[in-house]
């Protein structure tokens, strides 16, 4: 376990984010826009006959926004951060998992 000092993991997170390069600031949460979009999709291809029935399980229920963390890596000078963006529970996460499966 690493214990990293609240005022440099927030340095170092800010350092990262404000890469324009890598990453994009928003003004809302996209989140539930793209939970429509998943939902409409796949209840149209559904009813279209497309999609069987069972595919409605590929809709989360309750999504949740990514989250953004980092890991320092105490390897390297001055212990820059591995960003993280954990995706579970995301719109597309149970779409993800399954395409997975099928293409392991």
């Amino acid at each position: 376990m690493v214990v990293w000092r609240a005022d440099l993991y927030k340095a170092e997170a800010t350092r990262q984010l404000s890469d324009t390069s890598s990453y994009l600031s928003l003004d809302h949460d996209p989140t539930d826009k793209h939970q429509a979009t998943i939902s409409t999709t796949i209840t149209d291809l559904i009813n279209s006959g497309s999609l069987s029935p069972q595919a409605s399980n590929l809709i989360v229920p309750q999504p949740r926004t990514a989250r953004f963390y980092l890991l320092p890596k105490i390897h390297k000078p001055d212990c820059p951060g591995r960003p993280i963006v954990s995706a579970c529970w995301c719109p597309a996460k149970l779409i993800s998992t399954y395409l997975d499966s099928i293409l392991s």
